[in-house]
């Protein structure tokens, strides 16, 4: 017994196992959750769960999509797309004071949906389709204005693609900014190229690494 704890100890689940042997009772654990990694993008923490002993027990292991370059790209132009030096070059900041006591009792009773922002964004009201990303997105105002108010690029793709939005509510709301005048630009066609190639369970494991890198930025300068 004692000769099988100790293989248990020193065994490391790959990313594919389910099941994972107890360090402590060589019972096997059964995979609780995966979290990305705090520090490093191309891994995911794995944490497994004992019920004999009670406890858990947690792994680095490489992200499922950590060989894609393709999504590893993308991940790397959604931080870019935020980047500290970038961001100074954005000096039109709006007050959503106004947009908030719009949006929040929607978010708060679950009305807040894509149909909703759809309909602000037709009647142009800006402030409150940037607001409503925000929040069904669980980003900053900031990051979510930066994004949507620029260039367009493979990050507002993404981003559209995480929070379910669909072809026609990305028109309404490239038309609804004032910047755009209605017109449909390359930027457009090629952010829903992208919108298009992009898998939702893939767009969602790229933002989920950026907002826990942002979370992780925001916490080391604390």
């Amino acid at each position: 017994m004692a000769q099988t704890i100790i293989a248990a100890a020193n065994v490391v689940p790959s990313m594919e196992c389910v099941t994972a042997p107890c360090p402590k009772c060589a019972t096997s654990m059964v995979l609780a959750f995966i979290v990305p990694h705090p520090m490093n993008t191309r891994m995911e923490k794995y944490t497994y769960l004992c019920a004999k002993c009670n406890q858990t027990r947690s792994y680095a292991l490489p992200a499922k999509n950590s060989t894609d370059p393709k999504h590893s790209h993308q991940i790397d132009e959604v931080r870019a797309s935020d980047d500290e030096k970038d961001a100074c070059k954005f000096t039109a900041r709006r007050d959503f004071r106004i947009a908030e006591l719009v949006i929040d009792p929607l978010f708060k009773k679950g009305w807040l949906n894509q149909s909703v922002v759809k309909e602000f964004a037709e009647a142009k009201r800006i402030d409150e389709v940037l607001f409503a990303i925000t929040r069904l997105a669980g980003m900053p105002t900031g990051a979510i204005e930066r994004l949507i108010m620029r260039f367009w690029s493979s990050p507002v793709g993404t981003l559209l693609k995480e929070i379910n939005f669909n072809l026609a509510t990305i028109d309404a709301i490239y038309c609804a900014r004032p910047s755009n005048g209605g017109l449909l630009a390359d930027d457009l066609k090629e952010t829903k190229l992208e919108f298009m190639k992009l898998t939702r369970p893939a767009a969602e494991r790229i933002m989920r690494f950026y907002k826990t890198q942002q979370l992780s930025t925001r916490q080391g300068d604390v």
